[in-house]
């Protein structure tokens, strides 16, 4: 465990003194400037480490100096075909806001958004679903010593509820390039996306690295039925790859195939507690953790705590660092209804857990555990499996399996594998580390997923998320289903669809050009898991040209009436339209 726990106790009191707006700096109206092109923002990433930064053309540039999404279209789309538009936020601490139900669903689909000191988006109220998909995010510097307290990310949905049910659902971030979000002034609970209150949501198939002093992937208090899958994260330092914190109820989150990979000193890759709320069935499986273990800060109290599967990881080490550690917080665990915690906020006010040896005793000789056929490589065949106390203290593999776990020595293998890198982290060049058993983990996000072999959650097979039902006759089509529970990984197939519409078997990426206006159609996807087990979603896109508005930065008049022919100029010249909040706007980004 490398991030310092006496900051979380701090951090109780810093949240109590936050209030709902002190830092949306960002709504103060929109640059109504001409844009030009490419802005320097997106050639030149901001942040130490903008040489991992994608490659690839990007192409006009949307400034603004903050949006609030009231009278604004709700999904926002690149023109297929064109250069990647900008949304530049011009260095302001927000620069988008969803606030309530004012616009629903959402998507931000394509971009490249960059330049912030603060968020880019920033949810409150119980705005759901929303959905960001294919985006290139980058380049947040916090300079004001004030934000740096306020949780830094590129989405975040503020808190709200302390305990009681989430606010926000259905938040879906696929296929996303996430890079260089940097805070130089204090290191509180920065991510890419930092969940407060989020249920049944999903982070899928996103590349996240060179995040300065901060955490892969955040699921804070009150998140419920989240899953984390295929993710790519690297070039995190301070924080851990994926973290759960909370200072009040979570649980039933996934955590599965994701490729995570640490300093050669070692770090908690996923962090399971940290915080004096409860934390309860937690299934982390089939993932590849690199030079990092798994560390858990609130893990059991008691019988009724929950569940904790650590299975089908694959953790390879080059230091001396343990796979697991386990790390003394103050906390309690409720034994009632999920939701309802027993204890709310600071130490004092939670049972504590005065023993880190007590409190990892509970874990290994209660029933709520389950460790199956992890693989573990370290250099030394003595080393420690678990360790807790900063690990001062420790079981060795043969101090383990007398516990029970992993008696066959699936837990251990002192042979180093043999791992296959190729290409380098970017949009175009996937990077794959394969085991020997393709039973075992990620082989890399471009790559087939290695496949589950126990529905550890139980969860059903189903579909979430939003769907696109209009069509603009003679552009493409493109959508991505969402899905969730079973056994991953999962193959799509169309049962009904037009003449001409595709579905990638693997990922559920949809595509279509249709050519008649003024026409529905019907739409029956299939989804079947890796055990069999199929679920169906069904439909309906109205192809027409009625409700949709074009933006083009260097072609468009704001005077003009918006459609693919006179299309508007600026982000202000939308805003002042007044236009449906159901409405699609396409942004042209040019050659």
């Amino acid at each position: 465990m490398r991030r310092n726990i006496a900051r979380f106790a701090t951090l109780v009191g810093i949240f109590a003194l936050i209030t709902m707006f002190n830092n949306c700096s960002g709504f103060s109206g929109i640059n109504s400037s001409p844009s030009s092109q490419a802005s320097s923002a997106s050639t030149s990433p901001s942040g130490p480490n903008s040489s991992n930064a994608p490659s690839g053309p990007s192409g006009y540039d949307y400034p603004s100096t903050g949006i609030q999404m009231n009278n604004m279209p709700g999904i926002w789309m690149a023109y297929p075909g064109d250069a990647r538009p900008i949304l530049d936020c011009q260095n302001k601490g927000t620069c988008i806001g969803l606030s309530g139900n004012v616009q629903s669903p959402a998507l931000f689909q394509g971009f490249d958004i960059t330049n912030s000191s603060f968020k880019f988006f920033w949810l409150d109220g119980d705005k759901s679903p929303v959905t960001w998909r294919n985006n290139i995010m980058h380049g947040i510097t916090v300079t004001n010593p004030n934000d740096a307290y306020e949780n830094p990310a590129f989405i975040f949905t503020q808190d709200y509820t302390g305990g009681t049910t989430p606010v926000y659902q259905h938040l879906i971030l696929q296929n996303n390039q996430v890079y260089d979000l940097n805070n130089y002034n204090h290191d509180i609970h920065i991510s890419p996306a930092t969940f407060y209150d989020v249920s049944h949501s999903l982070e899928e198939d996103n590349v996240i690295h060179d995040i300065y002093d901060g955490t892969c992937i955040e699921d804070k208090d009150d998140g419920w039925y989240n899953t984390y899958r295929n993710n790519v994260c690297y070039n995190v330092d301070g924080g851990s790859g994926i973290g759960l914190y909370s200072q009040y109820s979570q649980g039933q989150i996934e955590i599965e195939n994701n490729l995570l990979i640490g300093n050669s000193n070692g770090r908690n890759l996923i962090d399971v507690g940290s915080q004096p709320g409860y934390i309860r069935n937690i299934y982390i499986h089939n993932n590849t953790l690199v030079n990092g273990f798994i560390g858990f800060g609130n893990p059991i109290y008691n019988q009724s705590a929950g569940t904790y599967v650590i299975a089908h990881n694959l953790f390879y080490d080059d230091s001396t660092t343990a796979p697991l550690e386990f790390y003394g917080v103050n906390g309690s665990f409720d034994p009632s209804t999920i939701g309802q915690p027993s204890c709310v906020g600071t130490a004092t006010q939670c049972p504590p857990i005065t023993a880190s040896q007590a409190y990892v005793s509970s874990l290994l000789t209660g029933n709520e555990a389950l460790f199956k056929d992890n693989w573990y490589w370290s250099p030394d065949s003595t080393q420690k499996m678990m360790t807790w106390s900063w690990q001062q203290y420790g079981l060795n593999l043969s101090q383990w399996q007398n516990l029970g776990f992993d008696s066959a020595g699936g837990f251990f293998f002192t042979q180093q594998p043999s791992f296959l890198a190729t290409g380098a982290y970017s949009s175009s060049n996937d990077y794959s580390l394969a085991p020997t058993d393709p039973n075992y983990s990620v082989y890399g996000k471009d790559s087939t997923p290695s496949a589950n072999t126990t529905s550890y959650t139980g969860w059903a097979l189903q579909f979430i998320g939003i769907d696109l039902t209009t069509a603009y006759p003679g552009i493409q089509y493109y959508s991505r289903l969402a899905v969730v529970g079973g056994l991953y990984p999962y193959t799509f197939k169309l049962l009904t669809a037009p003449t001409g519409m595709q579905i990638q078997p693997r990922t559920g990426e949809i595509t279509w050009t249709p050519t008649q206006d003024n026409t529905t159609v019907n739409v029956d996807v299939q989804v079947t898991d890796s055990a069999g087990t199929t679920a169906t979603h069904s439909f309906t896109i109205q192809v027409t040209k009625n409700n949709f508005y074009f933006i083009d930065a260097v072609n468009g008049s704001d005077s003009n009436p918006g459609t693919l022919q006179a299309p508007f100029r600026t982000l202000l010249g939308v805003q002042q339209k007044g236009l449906p909040a159901t409405a699609t706007l396409y942004f042209r980004g040019g050659p």
